[in-house]
């Protein structure tokens, strides 16, 4: 981990004053390069640089797209969030076609088992954490560019808000501990970035935001240990609330990264 972040930090520096989005694709490509040969070479059993390599990806993938369409964090914010939804959504089909585990294949040695859960983990994690940091960089960009009003301000909150309900939901399908502690620290994240932004956005009412945030924690406290009884109406409403907040990704990601502004301010029929 010490050879990629040096490695990223060499990709950060290499170009001073370059737009944000280049500099995401300089500072990431390091990163998946570096890490992507260790894993090939000598660190294939590690979880770590597996979820480096996942999340280096989509970080390189959506800067290159901003680096030809938009300059703004934002976008790349909203773009990688949503990415980062999709890759942990296909993660157990990916990790069972490259572990080469299913019907298809017969039976299953434990090596091709073992591979399959760090492969799992490696992507959840990996996915998890540039969920956070897309939904970081939408707060960011919300919290100091001069130019982001109100409505987008709260579409910020409301993404980071959206994005760590659904990673802390996605932790009841996963058994594995490692698996659930990346879910809940990302999701933790993005909850605190939701509420650094809510601050920020409407400073007079903290003690209304903090109240409400006791509230939610008291609330998801309780509903933890309903679910724990096998409760069949509380796990269907909590399935129906994780597919409502998955739902929920795009059109908050659109929102907070103005493309709705920017398709008003054309003067389109």
């Amino acid at each position: 981990l010490a050879a990629v972040a040096f490695a990223a930090a060499a990709g950060f520096l290499a170009v001073p004053h370059a737009p944000a989005p280049a500099t995401m694709l300089l500072t990431a490509s390091a990163a998946l390069m570096t890490s992507t040969s260790m894993v090939r070479s000598v660190c294939r059993d590690s979880v770590a640089l597996g979820a480096v390599v996942t999340a280096a990806a989509g970080v390189v993938a959506v800067s290159g797209v901003c680096t030809v369409t938009s300059p703004r964090i934002a976008v790349a914010g909203s773009l990688l969030a949503v990415t980062a939804v999709v890759a942990l959504s296909v993660a157990p089909k990916l990790a069972i076609t490259v572990a080469g585990i299913g019907p298809s294949h017969g039976l299953v040695d434990e090596k091709r088992s073992a591979d399959a859960h760090r492969l799992l983990t490696s992507v959840v994690t990996g996915s998890a954490g540039a969920a956070a940091l897309g939904v970081a960089l939408v707060a960011l960009d919300a919290a100091r560019s001069p130019e982001a009003t109100l409505p987008v301000r709260l579409a910020a909150v409301l993404l980071a808000v959206d994005i760590g309900l659904l990673l802390s939901l996605r932790q009841r399908v996963h058994s594995d501990g490692g698996r659930r502690v990346a879910l809940g620290f990302a999701a933790m994240t993005a909850l605190a970035t939701a509420l650094a932004g809510a601050a920020v956005t409407a400073p007079a009412q903290t003690y209304w935001i903090a109240g409400a945030t006791g509230a939610a924690g008291l609330a998801v406290i309780a509903v933890r240990r309903e679910f724990e009884i096998a409760n069949p109406v509380l796990r269907q409403s909590v399935n129906i609330l994780d597919y409502l907040s998955a739902a929920a990704v795009v059109p908050l990601a659109t929102w907070a990264g103005g493309l709705y502004d920017l398709s008003r301010n054309l003067g389109l029929p």
